[in-house]
């Protein structure tokens, strides 16, 4: 707290729960606006009671909190909607989302990426595509990304005896590459805060699929339009719409091509300026 009064700030910025709560509480006095942010839906992620009651009591003395999604608002305490803004997640253009490699793609591929825990729902994932793959040769299913769940995951494959079928390479440091080699982009999670590799698949031009899951999805995609939203732990509807995108090319195109529109709304240009406005308390 003397630190923060010495240095005078006009502006102290936390991210993520018992930081953001922390940060409050050392802010006590200090005369700068304090804004924090959420970067997950608190719904979906426990950080014990002590803590939840002492968000709720501190959180209504920041001047913003920032959140990601609409759905999150719904999941802050009611009182704390006042101070509440929504800003996404940026899509870094310039640095992430090359032109596609005019080659051929190297074999059929279903593309997921993350981190391999429950959260992201590479169970129900594997499991769907358990229920397409003998109607569907030459298909693959690669997972990238590294974790605690990956013995669990490696061993549901093996027991639905798609060890040549699904792959669970690890983590690239080409993940854009990896993206670009897929055919479809799927994400199966669970719940999200806000689903940053899904903007980068879509703005790739690659067809997606993923669960309307809180929270992130459904605020991205406008199912069947850009993409196809599915329930949510439910492995026979994501097989389904799998199976439905596979089997028509025209559909792969269509919604690849109209999923890149989404660029605009989350250029960076855009999201600086509303946090622009935000830090300037306008």
């Amino acid at each position: 707290n003397n630190h923060l009064k010495a240095i005078n700030p006009d502006v102290v910025i936390s991210f993520i729960d018992q930081t953001n709560i922390l940060t409050l509480l050392a802010s006590w006095g200090v005369k700068g606006r304090i804004v924090v942010s959420e970067r997950i839906n608190p719904l979906f992620h426990d950080i014990g009671v002590i803590w939840k009651i002492l968000r709720k009591i501190v959180y209504r003395f920041a001047d913003k909190i920032i959140v990601q999604t609409e759905s999150i608002v719904d999941a802050m305490p009611s009182g704390l909607h006042p101070k509440i803004e929504v800003i996404p997640n940026p899509i870094m253009m310039a640095n992430v989302v090359p032109e596609k490699k005019s080659r051929a793609k190297p074999e059929k591929q279903i593309v997921a990426m993350g981190r391999l825990v429950n959260q992201k729902g590479f169970d129900i994932l594997i499991k769907a595509f358990a229920k397409i793959c003998d109607n569907r040769p030459g298909w693959f299913l690669t997972i990238w990304g590294e974790g605690p769940d990956r013995k669990s995951l490696e061993k549901l494959r093996d027991s639905l005896q798609l060890s040549d079928k699904v792959k669970l390479p690890g983590i690239t440091p080409t993940p854009l590459e990896a993206m670009q080699n897929g055919n479809i982009f799927v994400l199966s999670s669970r719940y999200e805060g806000f689903p940053n590799v899904l903007l980068e698949a879509m703005v790739q031009g690659l067809p997606v699929i993923a669960t309307d899951c809180p929270s992130g999805p459904s605020e991205i995609i406008q199912n069947n339009i850009n993409g196809l939203l599915v329930a949510p732990e439910d492995s026979g509807k994501l097989a389904e719409s799998l199976d439905r995108l596979i089997s028509d090319d025209d559909l792969q195109r269509e919604l690849g091509a109209k999923a890149k529109g989404i660029s605009k709304k989350y250029s960076l240009e855009r999201i600086a300026c509303q946090w622009d406005t935000v830090l300037r308390g306008a």
